[in-house]
C-alpha cells in the first residue's frame, strides 16, 4: 500500500509545481501517437506540448516540499518514475503527467482492492498541509481496472487553488499514474481532453 501511496504523491508533486508559458496553438488538430515506457497514448499536439525534458528541474524543486519530506520522496524518486510530461498550449495552468513504477505481483487488481487504496489514500491526504481530499471513483481506462481520485490544493500552499485528477491504472506488474492539474476555473473546460487521453492507453 504505501508504494502505491508514494506514486501517486510523486505525479501530483509534479504537477502542482510545474510551470510553463502560454504557446500559440494550431486550429487543426495533430494526432500522434506518445509510445511511452509499456504503453501508448493518442495525444492532440497542436494542443499538448511537451515538456518532459523539463522534468529533472520540477522534482528539484518538489523535493524540498513538506510533503516530500514527511514521505521520504526525493527527486531522484521523481526522476526514476517520471515517463512524460505535457502542458495544455491555451492555458499554462494545465498539464498532465505520467509514471511508471514497477510494484511487482500484487494479485488480482479488483474493485475491493481499489477501495481499500482510495480509503488508504484519504487518510494520508487528511494528515497533509495544503490538499483536500475529493472523494474516488473506480473505474476503467481502455478495459484497465483504474482508480480515478480528485483533489483540490490551498492557494496558501501553492499561490493559488488548483484542482487534480489522478488516475493510477493497474497493467501487469506495473502500476502508471495519469495525474491532471489545472485551475479552479480551467479544469473543466479542459479535462475531457484529458480523459480521452486516459482512455486512448493501450499497454504492450
Amino acid at each position: 500500500m504505501k508504494k502505491f501511496l508514494s506514486i501517486l504523491m510523486s505525479a501530483i508533486f509534479l504537477s502542482a509545481f510545474s510551470a510553463c508559458s502560454k504557446t500559440e496553438t494550431s486550429s487543426e488538430a495533430v494526432s500522434e501517437i506518445y509510445e511511452g515506457n509499456g504503453y501508448t497514448i493518442e495525444i492532440d499536439s497542436s494542443k499538448w506540448m511537451d515538456v518532459t525534458e523539463y522534468i529533472d528541474t520540477i522534482a528539484e524543486m518538489a523535493e524540498g516540499h513538506d510533503a516530500a519530506k514527511n514521505l521520504n520522496i526525493t527527486a531522484e524518486d521523481l526522476k526514476g518514475m517520471s515517463d512524460a510530461m505535457y502542458y495544455y498550449k491555451d492555458d499554462n495552468s494545465v498539464n498532465f503527467n505520467i509514471m511508471v513504477s514497477e510494484i511487482g505481483d500484487v494479485g488480482e487488481i479488483d474493485k475491493d482492492m481499489l477501495e481499500q487504496l482510495a480509503v488508504a489514500m484519504e487518510s494520508q491526504y487528511e494528515a497533509m498541509t495544503g490538499y483536500s481530499y475529493q472523494g474516488y471513483e473506480v473505474l476503467e481506462a481502455n478495459g484497465n481496472p483504474a482508480l480515478k481520485v480528485n483533489l483540490s490544493t490551498d492557494a496558501q500552499v501553492y499561490g493559488e487553488e488548483l484542482k487534480m485528477s489522478v488516475y493510477m491504472i493497474f497493467n501487469g506488474t506495473k502500476q502508471y499514474g495519469f495525474t491532471y492539474t489545472a485551475k479552479t476555473d480551467s479544469y473543466d473546460k479542459v479535462f475531457p481532453e484529458f480523459e480521452a487521453i486516459v482512455n486512448s492507453v493501450s499497454f504492450e
